[in-house]
């Protein structure tokens, strides 16, 4: 096995750990003697080869916090240590492509904000190697993101796989790539895919991020911690178990403290109370830095409408599921309110968003889903599948 060369299937999971994960996100945040502890429980019932996609992503970290807890004579190391080094070497090819779009976009002259990964490790984990990522991920006014478009084009950057026709009004973001796969990145013109409102004041109250040399912003802290858990909530095919991470180090890394009353103003302007709520309360397991107990109080007794529920369990749910149709109308109505957008019929919408020649095609398209699901579905001794 080669250091950093860990490769496994990756089962696909929602936003809740499993035991295993646990053990190994203790080992990641803990600290001293607690971190080496737990490590070495991990340790006892699993192994490196055996981690998938999502949890390998967690290693990096792992290295540089077992190296901080005095554990440098563990033979483990030296394929941590590979992981980590992997990790920097992609994420210094990740910051010099990101700088380059940036330069353009700024050229161009359009406001750029960095979010996720690369703002996630300069701003809060202050390490480049720590948190592996495998592309930049940047957000343009939506106003402004057919112009983004046009001048990452004329650059040479190309969307990657297939490219539905009103791409504005069919997803939030798109994949480019540059020469080979060494350079991509997502272009954003929407944070949170699912919420009809507006991101202006995310704009607003973004804070300055130098980013390879080149100056951008990025999102609040608060506005951040809730896109991460925004978005680690749903299930993934890549397990999103570094949600995890990501919020404790966010929230470690607020020197002056987090801006609660803004972090659930903006859950409850968005529609996240209910997410929020329940993974706010799982990161207690993990020490977390203390939230004052009117937010906890807040986000307990909010009540939640019956959308921003049933929401929540279509993107908790393995799709394609009963419920997938909620997240597709949720992403349909919130790009249809982004500023200048082209607002599509649902019917194409779906269409589009599934890369279907024409409309005419998503009865027999929906027909396969079904069939799909109705096979994951357990049958009862008996009965005929």
């Amino acid at each position: 096995m080669r250091d950093g060369a860990l490769i496994r299937p990756n089962p696909g999971r929602n936003w809740r750990p499993t035991a295993a994960d646990e053990l190994l996100l203790q080992a990641v945040l803990a600290k001293g003697d607690e971190a080496a502890r737990a490590w070495r429980a991990w340790a006892m019932g699993e192994r490196l080869e055996d981690l998938d996609i999502g949890s390998q992503r967690l290693l990096p970290a792992l290295y540089r916090n077992l190296c901080e807890a005095g554990a440098g004579d563990d033979p483990a190391l030296g394929v941590l240590r590979g992981a980590y080094r992997q990790s920097w070497y992609r994420n210094q090819l990740v910051f010099r492509t990101g700088a380059q779009l940036l330069e353009l976009l700024y050229a161009a002259g359009i406001p750029t904000l960095v979010f996720k990964g690369a703002a996630l490790a300069v701003a809060h984990y202050h390490d480049v190697g720590a948190r592996p990522m495998q592309d930049i991920d940047i957000l343009v006014p939506p106003q402004l993101a057919r112009r983004a478009l046009t001048a990452v084009e004329r650059a040479g950057w190309r969307p990657v796989g297939p490219h539905p026709r009103d791409v504005l009004a069919v997803f939030h973001a798109t994949t480019l790539s540059r020469r080979s796969l060494l350079e991509v990145a997502d272009l954003h013109w929407q944070a949170f895919p699912h919420s009809a409102a507006g991101e202006e004041d995310l704009w607003a109250a973004a804070v300055p991020l130098t980013l390879d040399g080149v100056r951008t912003q990025t999102l609040s802290p608060a506005d951040h911690l809730l896109h991460v858990i925004g978005h680690g909530v749903a299930w993934n095919s890549v397990s999103p178990v570094r949600w995890v991470l990501d919020a404790m180090t966010i929230l470690r890394s607020a020197e002056d403290g987090l801006d609660w009353d803004r972090f659930y103003a903006q859950a409850k302007r968005r529609e996240l109370v209910y997410s929020v709520a329940e993974l706010v309360a799982y990161l207690e397991r993990f020490g977390v830095p203390e939230i004052p107990e009117a937010t906890l109080q807040r986000l307990r007794s909010a009540p939640a409408g019956r959308s921003e529920r049933a929401l929540h369990r279509a993107r908790v749910a393995r799709p394609p599921s009963m419920s997938s149709w909620r997240i597709h109308r949720a992403a349909h109505r919130a790009l249809g309110r982004l500023p200048g957008a082209r607002r599509l019929g649902f019917v194409e919408f779906l269409a589009q968003r599934w890369g279907l020649g024409s409309r005419r095609e998503l009865p027999l398209h929906v027909a396969r889903k079904f069939r799909g699901l109705l096979r994951r579905i357990p049958h009862r001794p008996g009965e005929i599948a």
